[in-house]
């Protein structure tokens, strides 16, 4: 299982649910043992490529997000202001948080916060949109993006002042002209950003600049951002002719980032209208590998592949499996050999992500790195999909009921064992380390101490009934209350999310429950035998009415419409994962895995 990743280089702090973040990819490559292959799902087969790869190699991984860190105040004031629904008391929060933490980090949040409250405001107040745009274009890049180009999206999705809209645009696009200047600004402001938050805190640990590379891929996404802009700009102003050029220029500077994906969603009409039929499935492709196309997009797709294909769909999803392996990225790893060191523990690790979070892709890369490095017997992965901070289609009542045992809020979130939690990802660059640093030093460090429970498993596949029966013995509790889990996960899913990853493994699609209210059940001695049923057709009908509910009565995106729901389960690809857990520490004690087999009963006894 491989992934091709958005490029959204500039953040590594977790998704949270008042915002969201960008992540970056990079090719890698990685060797897995036999053991770890054949233990693991393989992606769906390949087809031959339509078209070859356009994405150039990229640097090495270099960097991984911080742990998360506490608010400070401007940050917490700034949170609470854009949450205020009331767009007169959202502008009065704003600018007296402007006026109470002056030169602090989230002033210019706060000043493009204002701009886009007082568009939505427009009919009321022309005159102060203009002059809160000219503001902030006059302000210097922050974070890599042109201020200009900002003001310019803004005004342009909202389809006003396009003249000065384009003005604005143009500006950006001069401004990201320069990529040694632009190097050099990045660098100084990192260094001030440093130095503002030692004196908020002298004793944290300073972080690791990032790379060359880094910095390279910034510039790159930054600009190609800004000539997005001024395309989609020209393209409102009619200037259609002026906009398929500065949307091929965004493009072509590389085909594999996320600008060049919203860039492609463009081209491809403006290659429709032209009856360019192979040059509109080339950027319908990237688009869809993105995760950027609507329900219109897809059947433009369905449409212009049958052109090409002699009026089939055959091999459509086989295609983009196929490219989107080719273009993957991966985590280094080594196996975990049979030679290394192990007490019989079974490491668990539980990832909280969704498929529209872009700094999520970290995470996401470090857990297949360790899905490669270690086999089912040596860790087993439970994968929760959120709807933080985008609608996610594979979210369903068990994910949202796992996230609130934990208290998680942001994505991407993730724990070992159950007592060592980690907020935060980042760009694909950053994933390597990541591994390292949080993910492969821990599951080694655990696979050494001993289990302090012994848990056997059973499953028997016969259609739409896994019939499981767990025990548990030899719980060390100290006197702690536990809870055996039982988890049904999808190998897995396929599905491009809105930060280009395609394939999701270890999906929990349900947890088993010993009552409505209680997920798992209590052993309240120092063993436990339990039998469960997992209905698949049940699993599926809750998911699919959670997702429909969303839909229309979810209170942070509104009305919408799913491009993709993704409630069915392929019911070829379960596994069943139970685990012991001290419902006070979070601690897990001992887990196994088995794979559900086509008949008949598969089982794993057990230390």
């Amino acid at each position: 299982m491989h992934r091709k990743l958005d490029l959204l280089p500039l953040v590594v702090c977790a998704c949270l649910l008042i915002g969201l973040t960008g992540a970056q990819a990079a090719p890698r490559q990685s060797a897995a043992s036999s053991e770890t292959q054949a233990a693991r799902p393989t992606p769906p087969a390949k087809a031959d490529a339509q078209t070859p790869s356009s994405q150039k190699p990229a640097p090495p991984a270099q960097q991984a997000a911080p742990a998360s860190r506490e608010q400070t105040p401007e940050q917490k004031a700034y949170a609470a202001a854009i949450k205020i629904t009331d767009p007169d008391e959202k502008l009065a929060a704003l600018r007296k948080l402007i006026e109470d933490f002056p030169g602090t980090s989230v002033v210019n949040a706060a000043e493009n916060q204002i701009l886009m409250a007082l568009v939505r405001k427009v009919t009321d107040g022309i005159k102060q949109v203009q002059e809160q745009a000219g503001k902030i274009a006059e302000k210097p890049p922050v974070s890599g993006r042109s201020s200009a180009g900002s003001v310019a999206s803004a005004l342009s999705n909202a389809g006003i002042l396009l003249e000065e809209a384009e003005k604005y645009a143009r500006r950006a696009v001069e401004e990201l002209s320069d990529e040694r200047a632009f190097v050099e600004a990045q660098k100084t402001a990192f260094v001030e950003r440093q130095a503002e938050a030692a004196k908020r805190n002298p004793q944290a640990k300073p972080l690791q600049g990032p790379g060359a590379a880094l910095y390279t891929s910034m510039f790159t996404s930054s600009r190609q951002s800004a000539l997005v802009t001024l395309g989609q700009v020209l393209d409102r102003r009619g200037k259609t002719g002026e906009a398929e050029k500065a949307l091929k220029e965004a493009f072509l500077m590389d085909p594999s980032a996320r600008p060049a994906a919203t860039a492609a969603v463009q081209l491809a009409k403006y290659a429709k209208q032209a009856g360019f039929d192979y040059e509109q499935l080339e950027y319908l492709t990237v688009a869809a590998l993105a995760g950027q196309l609507n329900r219109e997009g897809r059947a433009d797709l369905a449409e212009v592949y049958r052109k090409t294909h002699r009026g089939s769909l055959d091999g459509l999803d086989e295609m983009l499996n196929e490219r989107y392996e080719r273009t993957a990225t991966k985590v280094d790893v080594s196996p975990y050999g049979l030679g290394a060191p192990r007490a019989g523990r079974t490491v668990v690790a539980e990832l909280f992500t969704g498929s529209g979070c872009p700094p999520c892709v970290a995470a996401d890369l470090a857990f297949e790195g360790a899905m490669e490095r270690y086999a089912p017997r040596d860790l087993a992965v439970l994968v929760y999909h959120l709807h933080i901070p985008r609608p996610d289609p594979m979210t369903n009542p068990s994910s949202l009921d796992r996230a609130k045992y934990y208290a998680v809020n942001g994505t991407p979130t993730f724990f070992i064992d159950g007592d060592t939690r980690h907020v935060g990802g980042g760009a694909a660059l950053g994933a390597q380390k990541l591994f390292a640093d949080r993910v492969e030093s821990v599951v080694d460090r655990r696979l050494v101490a001993k289990p302090s429970a012994n848990v056997e498993l059973e499953v028997n596949g016969s259609g739409t009934a896994i019939e499981v029966v767990a025990r548990a013995s030899k719980i060390k509790t100290n006197g702690r209350a536990v809870t055996l889990h039982l988890a049904l996960v999808e190998e897995l899913v396929t599905y491009s999310g809105e930060n280009g990853v395609r394939f999701h493994p270890m999906v929990v699609r349900q947890l088993a429950r010993s009552s409505d209210e209680v997920i798992g059940f209590p052993a309240k001695a120092g063993s436990l035998k339990v039998a469960h049923t997992f209905d698949i057709d049940k699993a599926v009908a809750e998911a699919k009415a959670h997702l429909d509910d969303f839909e229309v009565n979810n209170t942070r995106f509104g009305k919408f419409e799913f491009a993709e729901k993704k409630h069915g389960i392929d019911a070829s690809r379960l596994s069943v994962v139970a685990f012991v857990q001290e419902d006070d520490s979070k601690k897990i004690l001992q887990a196994v895995t088995v794979k559900v087999p086509a008949s008949g009963t598969a089982r794993d006894p057990g230390l």
